[in-house]
């Protein structure tokens, strides 16, 4: 069975699945690009059956974990929860966001009315990890620099 991602979409913005599919897509590019990291998605949204969750909860997945796992170079990890501009972090989410921040690791909420928000703070959250430098001009985002 395929797992599509649930639209949590309101009359007047961009879905939830939307803004994955357009960070994933921005994330794939520039972890090719950059080699400095890799990332997942665990696909643990979605409505299942008791019995499937109970399977999948006894499998060890987590309620709340974030939407995006950043496997970054030098053996260290962040986590990005996705929201769109209509979206709030749950309960089970910022239990789990305090869990992952007591362990010490970095975990950053972007809430974005449109993709191309979203992949601009997902940006400014790698550029403030050090993970890539500007590799927005790649993808025709910025003008040329005069000192190239």
């Amino acid at each position: 069975m395929r797992m599509m991602l649930t639209p949590t979409r309101s009359s007047r913005g961009v879905t939830e699945a939307a803004i994955q599919r357009g960070v994933a897509s921005y994330l794939r590019r520039l972890a090719q690009l950059s080699g400095a990291f890799t990332f997942t998605h665990p696909a643990n949204e979605g409505k299942r059956s008791p019995m499937q969750g109970a399977i999948l909860k006894a499998a060890g997945m987590q309620t709340g974990e974030p939407d995006i796992i950043l496997f970054l170079r030098g053996g260290s990890a962040a986590f990005i929860e996705l929201k769109n501009g209509h979206g709030h972090v749950s309960i089970a989410q910022r239990q789990r966001h305090d869990v992952l921040r007591g362990l010490g690791f970095d975990v950053h909420v972007v809430k974005a009315r449109s993709v191309p928000e979203a992949i601009g703070q997902v940006e400014g959250i790698l550029r403030g990890l050090g993970v890539v430098g500007d590799y927005g001009r790649v993808f025709g985002r910025y003008p040329e620099k005069a000192d190239n």
